[in-house]
């Protein structure tokens, strides 16, 4: 076969980039017999993946997303003569005569609107039920996932699967001394909890500020948070002006994913009580680093972590405060985690992720 992958989000800093380069990368170490042609927006550039001998790439120097995925995309796939188009993020040219399978990475949007803007809102609620209707297969990353995406679209549940994905950080032993030019780096204090993703309402950031306002009270620990900015970010910093809490939170914005580990490794404590997650990559990743983890009884989260972490109601700060203090004051609570975590760690892989999506593939051939 001849696969074209839509590249649109690869460069992306969020999940969805970290999925589309771990998959197709994983898709090219294992398969050799298919043909993959990538497609990529903007300008010709130096990738990762110009190395493989089965790879062609091609280059849409087209700035507007939807001209790139309904006129250059069918247009680039029918001279391609593409027989299988692979969408790592829940679009799909709406005219196309061959197979399409895309990617749905969550559905919160129809939990939440109010955390997003009108545009977002007509699009997401009218424009991506056309994509599910239209594509051959939906692949949604957890079992949660593809139950929502049935319950909200009305999508046939027989054209979708659910395939987990995984981490790409260097989970193994650290060097001492990366560790401490790590800590040195961004002046991290001995003692903090951790949050790692992009801060908008949905990554409920806010409760967990509110909380850790009270576990500042008892402990000497800090709140760092390493992520980027989406939007309605504002009372966050409020919150923290509110809380007097200047001095404890650190925000280090984004870091070099290299990095990350030496992060999970220092921190007590890895809290995550996201009001919706279609995966969750981040607790996944404090698991295998060896971090306990703190994380939400909503979306994808519990099915992620199965018993290897505490999980509370989202919506109550005080359930947030009461787990953070017992991993914090409970050794053997936090080393039963630790050990349950690695375990939970290891039952995810690119690599498997990769011969389950290339078996969604060949079940489309011919």
């Amino acid at each position: 076969m001849r696969i074209g992958v839509m590249l649109r989000n690869v460069g992306e800093k969020g999940g969805v980039g970290l999925y589309t380069r771990n998959i197709v990368k994983n898709l090219l170490e294992i398969d050799k017999d298919n043909q993959y042609v990538l497609f990529y927006q903007g300008k010709r550039r130096k990738t990762s993946f110009s190395g493989y001998s089965n790879v062609e790439e091609q280059w849409i120097n087209v700035p507007y997303k939807m001209l790139w995925d309904q006129i250059f995309i069918p247009f680039s796939a029918l001279k391609s003569r593409i027989d299988l188009l692979f969408s790592p993020k829940w679009t799909v040219p709406l005219v196309l005569p061959c197979k399409t399978v895309i990617v749905v990475p969550d559905v919160g949007y129809y939990l939440y609107p109010e955390f997003y803007g009108l545009k977002d809102i007509l699009y997401l609620k009218f424009i991506i039920p056309l994509y599910l209707r239209k594509t051959t297969r939906i692949i949604a990353v957890s079992h949660t996932s593809k139950k929502d995406i049935i319950k909200f679209t009305g999508v046939d549940k027989s054209k979708i699967v659910a395939i987990h994905v995984a981490t790409d950080i260097f989970t193994g032993p650290l060097n001492s001394s990366f560790i401490e030019k790590v800590k040195t780096k961004y002046a991290l204090p001995s003692r903090f909890i951790l949050h790692v993703g992009i801060i908008y309402p949905e990554k409920n950031v806010e409760r967990l500020i509110q909380a850790f306002a009270k576990v500042a009270e008892k402990f000497p620990h800090k709140l760092v948070l390493v992520g980027g900015f989406r939007w309605k970010y504002s009372r966050v910093f409020g919150l923290i002006e509110e809380f007097n809490l200047k001095d404890k939170v650190i925000i280090t914005n984004w870091i070099p994913r290299s990095e990350l580990p030496a992060f999970y490794k220092l921190a007590d404590l890895f809290a995550f009580p996201s009001l919706y997650e279609g995966f969750g990559v981040p607790v996944l990743e404090a698991m295998a680093c060896g971090c306990p983890v703190v994380t939400s009884s909503t979306g994808a989260t519990p099915e992620i972590v199965g018993d290897a972490a505490l999980i509370v109601n989202p919506k109550s700060v005080d359930e947030i405060y009461k787990a953070t203090v017992r991993v914090l004051e409970d050794e053997k609570l936090k080393k039963e985690l630790v050990s349950k975590g690695y375990a939970r760690a290891k039952k995810f892989s690119w690599e498997k992720s990769a011969r389950e999506t290339l078996s969604v593939f060949k079940e489309l051939e011919g």
